[in-house]
């Protein structure tokens, strides 16, 4: 059954919101995209074709160039959702129909030796 759908977001662009009401600790999405290693990443990066916060690193020399409903969930400093089990998105909160799923992009940068110093401008009006 499907659990969001991508409609224009007041944070930034598109987002994903839920369609029905998601329980914590549920999957809500399994992250999918091109498999790359950090030098690939660091070339695109670096070539101006991918942001710092935009690949999702799943081990040490491993990424996923995500795709485009993947990256479609918007950051939040105030998240209803986590990534476990490298790639699995899951609510670690109750999720009601209608609100928008975030999760925290500085959890998707490792150690920060990309070569890269990782910011962002946050659109998300969190009090956090």
């Amino acid at each position: 059954m499907k659990k969001f759908a991508i409609k224009p977001s007041k944070i930034n662009g598109n987002g994903c919101f839920a369609v029905r009401n998601i329980k914590k600790g549920e999957t809500v999405y399994r992250l999918s995209g091109e498999l790359c290693s950090q030098e690939e990443i660091n070339k695109r990066i670096a070539d101006g074709e991918e942001r710092l916060d935009d690949p999702l690193q799943i081990g040490e020399d491993e990424f996923l160039d995500l795709d485009q409903i993947s990256n479609s969930f918007n950051h939040s400093c105030s998240p209803n959702a986590g990534i476990r089990e490298k790639q699995e998105l899951f609510a670690t909160k109750d999720i009601p129909i209608g609100a928008e799923i975030t999760f925290d992009y500085s959890i998707t940068v490792g150690k920060n030796d990309i070569g890269f110093n990782w910011n962002m401008i946050c659109n998300c009006a969190s009090e956090n």
